[in-house]
């Protein structure tokens, strides 16, 4: 589920499903003459994420350095990550989950197809990169013998790299 999440003044963290009617209705009766003691003081979820449980986003809110902090003086598994945590009705069809639920599968090893796909993609960036600055020397007439050299020795390199030329 999609969450949109506000930092309260009175130190809770106050979690809507986006697109909550709830949301723009609180901010409408906050800003007229009905202000409550408390406010929303910053956005810290805007939706974008598709949070399996209410832990997962929970989880995920203390570990910023607060959790491991705590760990380390107190154990493994003993700060609370649902304190200060409002979950409003619109996220009860979230289920809660619990720690087995926010360990990250390991990731698999690329295949050498997508390695080499990876380099050629950050190879032809940067060449593209030189290529701009080179046009723009060439443009202000800076060396252009001296370039054209240094391109075609540059794309000889990179063709032999992936096995287009046999011999440099």
């Amino acid at each position: 589920m999609k969450l949109i999440a506000f930092n309260v003044s009175d130190g809770t963290v106050e979690i809507h499903k986006a697109g909550c009617a709830d949301i723009k209705r609180n901010d409408r009766r906050r800003g007229s003459h009905q202000r409550s003691a408390h406010w929303r003081s910053d956005q810290v979820e805007f939706g974008k994420i598709d949070w399996p449980t209410q832990y997962a986003f929970a989880h995920d809110y203390w570990d910023n350095g607060i959790l491991a902090e705590n760990e380390a003086e107190n154990g493994v598994g003993s700060f609370d990550v649902f304190q200060e945590m409002d979950f409003k009705p619109c996220c009860n069809a979230l289920p809660v989950g619990g720690p087995a639920e926010t360990t990250p599968e390991p990731a698999k090893p690329k295949t050498k197809l997508q390695v080499r796909k990876e380099v050629r993609e950050v190879l032809y960036n940067s060449m593209m990169k030189d290529l701009e600055g080179m046009k723009a020397d060439v443009k202000n007439g800076y060396q252009p013998q001296m370039y054209a050299d240094l391109m075609t020795e540059q794309i000889e390199r990179v063709a032999f790299m992936f096995g287009m030329r046999d011999e440099k």
